[in-house]
């Protein structure tokens, strides 16, 4: 059901809360709804028309200083500069993405970077929630460290493998499209583990194995956007 200012109206929520409202625009629903609306941004699509402040294999912030025109300029959405051109409108400073976590009551991230960018762009207070998994509880935990995440260039993966400490335990859950050059490099490093793709059941209790070994079970998981 798509959720509009009428729907709302009718429902007359105590509290709404949204993420991710990609690639629907509207924020009419707003002006009655942003004093009692929490939202979660898990990437920064508000200020990025990729999404990931991510271009040509090195971190990139143009659009942060001259709003849109780096983006159209290299066709940052999808390789085409006609389809990238509504979401460098809507993630600049006056544009229906960034509305939303601009106005909202609350507006949570998912780690301190996003959350030190976003209070920097935004001009406003952002909490920091990051991802979490209930502690193990097993006494036999001896699972080092462990990525989980898409396998693609702007998540750093291949960055993380090239600097990865000597005889530091490693697994990494998850594909992508450096899927292939990710297992040439883990071939060469018997202390990095591929697991590949989980289902979500399976993955929560996978990282409930995990120990951090200058301390108790982790509490938490943290996921960069």
């Amino acid at each position: 059901m798509a959720v509009n200012s009428e729907t709302l109206r009718k429902l007359r929520p105590d509290v709404v809360h949204v993420r991710n409202t990609f690639p629907n625009w509207g924020t009419a629903w707003l002006r009655e709804c942003a004093p009692r609306t929490v939202a979660t941004v898990h990437n920064y699509r508000p200020v990025c028309a990729a999404g990931t402040l991510f271009r040509d294999g090195h971190e990139c912030r143009d659009c942060l200083s001259l709003p849109t025109l780096p983006a159209v300029k290299h066709a940052c959405y999808r390789g085409s500069r006609a389809a990238t051109l509504p979401l460098a409108l809507a993630s600049s400073q006056y544009g229906s993405i960034r509305r939303i976590p601009k106005t909202v009551a609350r507006t949570i991230v998912l780690n301190r970077q996003a959350q030190a960018l976003y209070e920097q762009v935004l001009g406003r207070r952002i909490d920091l929630v990051p991802n979490f998994v209930p502690p193990g509880t097993s006494k036999g935990m001896t699972r080092g460290w462990v990525y989980v995440g898409r396998l693609g260039p702007e998540k750093g993966i291949d960055r993380l493998l090239r600097n990865w400490p000597q005889g530091q335990p490693l697994d990494v859950i998850g594909d992508g499209e450096l899927a292939e050059q990710v297992g040439k490099q883990m071939a060469m490093r018997p202390e990095i583990n591929a697991l590949g793709l989980m289902p979500r059941e399976q993955l929560l209790l996978t990282f409930r194995t995990y120990r951090d070994r200058y301390g108790p079970p982790r509490q938490g998981a943290s996921v960069g956007l």
